[in-house]
């Protein structure tokens, strides 16, 4: 099996499948989203790296965030336990993918690293792609 993976100037969102449950229709993944950049007029340089090392996704929330991608301004991809893992929104100028977006089940106490990252406007419509273009076997 390959992986679900899309890169675009120094973004990279890459979901590795590990397992698969027939009975439920579900994929163990593991996900990484990087962001890499360096401005050309600015010697400073800015890195961040999030990691979901095993996350069971449904098939069926598979294709509905696929649908999502290329039919709305926000779609969202959920665990089997029904959390955020994280939402991508676009418009005209902008796409923001926001990791680890904070829940009402999520405890007050518990760590928890959430992040907005703007990306380039076109990043939206090629996350639609790829997962459209993705060899389905479901």
């Amino acid at each position: 099996m390959s992986a679900i993976e899309y890169t675009n100037d120094g973004f990279r969102l890459s979901l590795e499948p590990l397992e698969i449950e027939g009975r439920t229709s579900s994929i163990a993944f593991s996900i990484e989203i990087e962001l890499k950049t360096k401005p050309d007029d600015n010697p400073l340089s800015q890195s961040m790296k999030f990691n979901y090392p095993h996350v069971w996704i449904e098939t069926d929330e598979l294709d509905r965030f696929e649908k999502e991608l290329s039919q709305i301004q926000e779609a969202t991809l959920r665990d089997m336990s029904d959390y955020v893992l994280f939402a991508v929104r676009g418009s005209d100028a902008s796409t923001e993918l926001e990791i680890n977006p904070r829940d009402e089940r999520m405890s007050s106490s518990a760590a928890n690293i959430n992040s907005i990252l703007l990306l380039a406007p076109r990043v939206k419509k090629g996350l639609a792609n790829t997962f459209k273009e993705y060899p389905k076997w479901w």
